[in-house]
């Protein structure tokens, strides 16, 4: 399966190496990530900056379109180490395994999920902004599924109750992947 990819005329020019090693230089000095400094030096629309940072790094991009078109699979990497590691877990329409991360300098990230993943994949880049914006549309759903659980359960939430509250935090540390499965299902 080819990647759902916009067609193109032309691949996008990468960014020059001088610029992604003074990117590094301030980084280190200021602290920050340098996939920021270097966002920031490159002075660009972010549609167009991820662009040409995918080329740069050789990696294949996933646009804000192409996260909205795919499937969730955070029974394989859960919602809340998603959100720690700023990636996630996509399925395509036909079974195939995605990995998004926001940070190519950031191999710590890449390593983790490769020991976290049981299931083969390949990585995918997504610009950071999307990869946030795409959780938090998640998260609002999973909170939202939450309030529909309350009103269902009449508000009601002591130890007596023999209806179990499930949050975001209950599931993510539950350790059988069946139960992550059916709680976040829920």
């Amino acid at each position: 399966m080819k990647l759902i990819e916009a067609p193109q005329a032309f691949a996008p020019e990468p960014l020059p190496a001088d610029m992604v090693a003074e990117a590094r230089a301030q980084a280190r000095a200021s602290g920050t990530r340098v996939v920021d400094a270097l966002e920031a030096l490159a002075a660009l629309a972010p549609v167009e900056f991820a662009a040409r940072l995918a080329t740069t790094v050789h990696f294949a991009l996933l646009t804000m379109n192409d996260l909205h078109r795919l499937h969730s699979a955070f029974d394989v990497l859960p919602f809340t180490e998603a959100v720690q590691h700023e990636c996630l877990a996509l399925r395509s329409a036909d079974g195939e395994l995605l990995v998004a991360f926001g940070d190519p300098f950031d191999a710590g990230v890449r390593a983790w999920a490769e020991e976290r993943v049981r299931a083969g994949f390949e990585f995918r880049f997504a610009h950071a902004a999307d990869i946030r914006a795409y959780l938090l549309r998640h998260e609002e759903s999973m909170h939202a599924m939450d309030s529909v659980l309350d009103a269902t359960l009449g508000g009601v939430d002591t130890p007596a109750d023999a209806a179990q509250s499930l949050s975001i935090a209950s599931i993510s540390e539950d350790d059988s992947p069946v139960v992550k499965l059916v709680s976040s299902t829920i």
